[in-house]
């Protein structure tokens, strides 16, 4: 994908994030304080499809916020194509599923 497709895909999952974690009680102090500290978003290189669904499968065990975006397929990749994921939630938790990923 082209930097601008990563960016578009990036930002649809960070949205999606956003509203997810912002109507979860849980997340209220969480999202509350990103907020009010700059909105902090770190985008790692992802290894493949396989890897992102374990990868949310993972944030999911943790009680951690995420979210997948699979693009629609109108410009640079197929329709369905898992493109991207969000996670959100303590940082410390995060990393523990994504310490090993390199920023992209």
């Amino acid at each position: 994908m082209s930097s601008g497709k990563i960016a578009s895909q990036t930002a649809h999952a960070a949205v999606s994030l956003y509203i997810k974690a912002k109507s979860n009680p849980i997340f209220f102090i969480e999202i509350d304080t990103w907020v009010n500290t700059g909105q902090a978003k770190i985008v790692l290189k992802g290894l493949d499809e396989n890897s992102l669904i374990d990868f949310e499968t993972k944030a999911s065990d943790a009680n951690l916020i995420s979210q997948t975006v699979r693009d629609a397929g109108r410009t640079q990749v197929e329709p369905g194509a898992l493109t991207c994921l969000g996670i959100f939630g303590k940082i410390s938790e995060i990393d523990k599923i994504t310490s090993h990923l390199n920023l992209l």
